[in-house]
């Protein structure tokens, strides 16, 4: 039911402490709304699957250089295609594009072994590989990664990688002087008798 409402003509999609019959793929999502620009789904019991391959999708049916928002939750901590997500961001978003990878709390509350936090770090620090930037970061566009509701999340600035848009200067138009036509009527002289 959720995916008949989802057009063209959608621009964003925000799904929280809701659930929807029958499942639905995050691929499905942007095929049905590939013009989209925010996307929200934030809730641990949704039953929307966003597999691993998320940026592979993202890439493949997002048209435009529109995309502004992206915010997911995992209950799972799985490696993804960054060197996907780092082509997706220079060519489908704008220049203050936010990307929030949450992860769900509870699995860093029932890890008493550290093994998530080492699963997150890899990420992290291949993240850090594909968006290395040497300079401080004053700019909107970043990555924020960790665990939900949780002190210890990272920032990673995307300013450097993100294609400006080249607007061409604005030119004037020619001023066009405008000639003026009489009409054929007033143009004769009229007679009175």
């Amino acid at each position: 039911m959720v995916l008949r409402l989802l057009t063209p003509y959608t621009k964003e999609f925000e799904f929280r402490d809701s659930h929807c019959v029958p499942n639905i793929n995050f691929s499905d999502i942007i095929k049905n709304a590939p013009n989209i620009e925010y996307i929200d789904i934030y809730d641990w019991d949704t039953n929307i699957q966003i597999d691993k391959t998320w940026p592979e999708d993202l890439l493949k049916y997002k048209k435009g250089k529109n995309f502004r928002n992206l915010s997911l939750k995992f209950g799972v901590i799985e490696e993804f295609n960054i060197e996907k997500l780092k082509e997706f961001i220079r060519t489908k978003c704008t220049s203050d594009i936010t990307i929030y990878v949450r992860y769900d709390q509870n699995l860093d509350l029932d890890d008493e072994d550290q093994v998530e936090w080492e699963k997150m770090d890899k990420i992290i620090d291949k993240l850090n590989q594909y968006f290395d930037d040497t300079n401080e970061s004053s700019g909107d566009a970043h990555i924020w990664i960790g665990f939900d509701g949780v002190d210890g999340y990272h920032t990673i600035p995307l300013e450097n990688y993100i294609t400006p848009k080249v607007m061409p200067p604005k030119v004037k138009p020619p001023r066009v002087m405008s000639t003026r036509v009489m009409p054929s009527r007033a143009a004769t002289k009229r007679r009175y008798v």
